[in-house]
């Protein structure tokens, strides 16, 4: 009946739309949904209800929720896997209290959890008629009373961190919703199977993500400076010295996206300071950029030399200093770099990220992004959806020993299908990139940016982070944390879309074993179960997480 009303009341204002429009009836979404319930379990409090979600899930405040009495998580040693949890209450202003306990398992031993309470972003244009807002930033929940408006959820995110060495089984984490006074309206359960294996300390994929100098003045109120800043606008060259202050947030930063298996282009510590050393050598760190001192060849051979004296150091190390080269000013530049980095850093390891254009240098010679890179850069980084139309050049490339990452931006735009890291898309397609990824055999993810306020001003009120976008397309570009300002504190806020991007890289490592244990052909055909073609996947998390249970069995075995 509920499904009925839905349909009758969304075909009535599809109609009137441009009535609803004109008297901004769109936004009052509150009276529609006191007349259809939003369903959800009922508790003993008559007024709240509650649902269990897919952590790939983006429930709006006015969503509908389903019947989930208690829910599954499942998961790897030495991985993070979380769920979530909708509640809504019939009556305004209810309060209520949540509470998770770490997970246990019969003999005692426990696995850790932690809550956030999600925060919403209105994106005009994305979105139904009824609302617009999506979750995304994640607020530290310590507990306390949570006050409800009429028929609008609040969701919670709950994530689970199975140790190395964590015994394989089912654990089991109480979950109690009381009202204000504390009293027991509520209680139900979480289930955290963990597998017989464990993921690696080091990812099987590289990653380089940017993390630029916007968090000193925003995310602590610190002077400015370009510190990590690695785009087409600017490159950090070494030149920068930090404060002990701004060393510390962006240490912060930097060990936050670690703990979420990003590794930032550049270190906390210059090259040359001994304590990066802890950082070069930590397995988690997968990639690290080398400044380039435009200037100073002493400086940057220093640097060069410093890497190459570890074999290890000289394998995560690489220079980027110039972005998509689409235009002869870029070009006369790259040509520049390529020539002083051959003649200085010989056999030096460089990512230079490109689509599909073509160069008319300022000699009039017209030259293809992939004649731009021949023979000269050895990490091949083409952007997503370029991959597929030159893979036999990407094939003769790495037989000759080079490396493919690939990457994504503002672009593959959403309408064209492709997977990305938009704010307002279907989480799974956060997930999923990386099973194309390793679909792809791409050794390496490449995101320019996870701090991009420059634009968006605060990206809490503003979230089209991308200075030329003209639409929402870009919603959410560039950006994987918030600034603390908004909720009392200098940490970095996490989002929804970072816990998406951390458990597609720990998906990556394990479709990496699946292919060393069930083979490359057992492998594809699980891939190809949730993510078909490029453009084809499923929608579906029921279909996604039986595919991964699937895998994760398998390997258990």
């Amino acid at each position: 009946m509920v499904n009925f009303f839905n349909r009758l009341i969304a075909l009535l204002l599809a109609f009137l739309l441009p009535l609803g429009v004109k008297l901004n009836l769109s936004r009052n979404y509150d009276s529609y949904r006191a007349v259809i319930p939003q369903g959800g379990v009922r508790t003993e409090d008559k007024d709240l209800f509650y649902d269990f979600a897919w952590p790939t899930e983006k429930l709006k405040p006015t969503d509908n929720l389903g019947l989930d009495k208690d829910f599954t998580v499942c998961m790897a040693k030495n991985e993070t896997e979380g769920c979530q949890l909708a509640v809504r209450s019939d009556k305004a202003g209810k309060g209520f209290m949540l509470q998770v306990a770490p997970a246990k398992n019969a003999v005692g031993d426990t696995l850790s959890v932690s809550v956030w309470k999600e925060a919403y972003l209105d994106i005009e244009g994305k979105g139904d008629i009824f609302s617009g807002e999506f979750p995304d930033p994640l607020i530290p929940y310590d507990g306390g009373i949570v006050t409800l408006e009429k028929n609008r959820a609040q969701t919670f995110y709950m994530e689970f961190c199975a140790p190395s060495n964590a015994p394989a089984g089912d654990y089991v984490s109480s979950v109690s919703l009381c009202n204000e006074n504390g009293e027991l309206i509520k209680s139900t359960k979480i289930i955290v199977t963990v597998w017989d294996f464990a993921l690696p300390d080091a990812s099987a994929s590289a990653s380089a993500v940017g993390l630029n100098g916007s968090i000193f003045p925003q995310g602590a109120g610190l002077p400015s400076n370009w510190y990590g800043t690695n785009t087409w606008l600017t490159f950090y060259d070494g030149s920068v010295t930090l404060t002990p202050e701004q060393e510390a947030v962006y240490k912060n930063y930097y060990d936050c996206l670690l703990e979420h298996k990003l590794c930032a282009f550049f270190l906390p510590y210059d090259l040359l300071d001994p304590r990066a050393e802890e950082y070069m050598n930590d397995p988690r760190v997968t990639a690290f950029c080398i400044p380039y001192p435009k200037d100073d060849d002493e400086k940057l051979v220093a640097y060069y030399e410093k890497v190459t004296s570890n074999p290890l150091w000289e394998n995560k190390a690489y220079f980027y200093p110039v972005d998509e080269p689409f235009d002869a000013d870029r070009m006369e530049n790259f040509d520049a770099i390529v020539e002083r980095l051959g003649r200085l850093c010989p056999g030096c390891h460089m990512v230079v990220p490109f689509g599909d254009y073509e160069v008319t240098d300022h000699s009039g010679r017209l030259r293809t992004a992939t004649e731009i890179e021949e023979n000269t850069v050895d990490i091949l980084c083409p952007i997503s959806d370029y991959v597929n139309e030159i893979r036999p050049w990407i094939n003769k490339r790495v037989s000759a020993g080079d490396r493919l990452w690939w990457y994504v931006c503002c672009g593959p735009s959403d309408g064209s299908g492709h997977c990305n890291l938009f704010t307002y898309q279907n989480g799974l397609k956060h997930r999923i990139l990386f099973w194309q990824q390793r679909m792809q055999n791409a050794e390496g993810f490449l995101y320019y940016e996870t701090c991009n306020w420059g634009f968006a001003g605060d990206p809490w009120t503003n979230p089209i982070t991308y200075g030329a976008a003209t639409d929402t397309d870009e919603a959410g570009d560039g950006l994987l944390l918030y600034p603390g300002n908004q909720i009392g504190t200098t940490d970095p806020v996490q989002s929804l879309r970072l816990k998406s991007v951390r458990d597609g890289m720990e998906d990556f490592d394990l479709l990496t074993l699946a292919k060393k244990s069930l083979g490359e052909k057992e492998t594809e055909r699980l891939i190809r179960c949730v993510t078909p073609g490029m453009t084809v996947y499923t929608d579906d998390p029921a279909v996604f997480f039986a595919v991964r249970e699937a895998i994760g069995e398998k390997l258990s075995r």
